[in-house]
């Protein structure tokens, strides 16, 4: 499988596919080691981070626009990216800087760290299951029985996967949470 063409700081890289590379992906989880992300092939992991890049694109309403309006790159880097944190003073994990409450912090022109993290969480959980794939049921369960064992579904439930932390990641980066504004993933 090709390399990843991947997206830095700065300019627009033509053909860029990725957020983050294969080695940052591996030393993303080299501490943790996931079973999965260990006995992955490279080129598994490769496909697991283009897809993750091309879901995190999809699935989120980022603030600011793009750097260029070319429909066929990814949407970092981005004009008009900045963030109002009210938070305390402190240091801001999501996009790695030093920020004061009522600061804003401009992102424009970087790729963030929390979107490398969500990318890295994402590919992992993209070589465990596609992220595209939808369950079979809402999994909200309106009846159990223990014995023998019985399982009863809510039919009238959302066929989708959850994905709280991957959206807490992103929080500050988006207009609004996925879903709330009925924005549909494209895959």
């Amino acid at each position: 499988m090709a390399d990843l063409v991947v997206q830095g700081d700065g300019a627009v890289v033509a053909g860029a596919d990725a957020y983050v590379s294969l080695d940052f992906f591996r030393s993303y989880w080299e501490d943790e080691a996931p079973a999965v992300v260990a006995a992955a092939t490279d080129g598994q992991c490769r496909a697991a981070i283009r897809a993750a890049t091309i879901w995190v694109d999809g699935r989120y309403d980022f603030i600011g626009e793009r750097s260029t309006q070319d429909l066929d790159r990814l949407e970092l880097p981005r004009t008009g990216f900045v963030v109002v944190y009210d938070a305390e003073d402190g240091i801001d994990f999501r996009g790695g800087l030093v920020v004061t409450s009522g600061r804003t912090a401009d992102y424009s022109g970087v790729i963030p760290k929390a979107f490398k993290q969500a990318v890295c969480e994402a590919a992992k959980l993209h070589l465990e299951e596609p992220l595209n794939a939808a369950p079979d049921h809402g999994g909200v369960v309106i009846r159990e029985k223990v014995g023998p064992l019985e399982t009863e579904f809510d039919t009238d439930a959302p066929a989708e996967r959850s994905f709280d932390f991957i959206d807490n990641i992103l929080a500050d980066f988006v207009r609004a949470r996925p879903g709330a504004a009925g924005r549909l993933a494209r895959f």
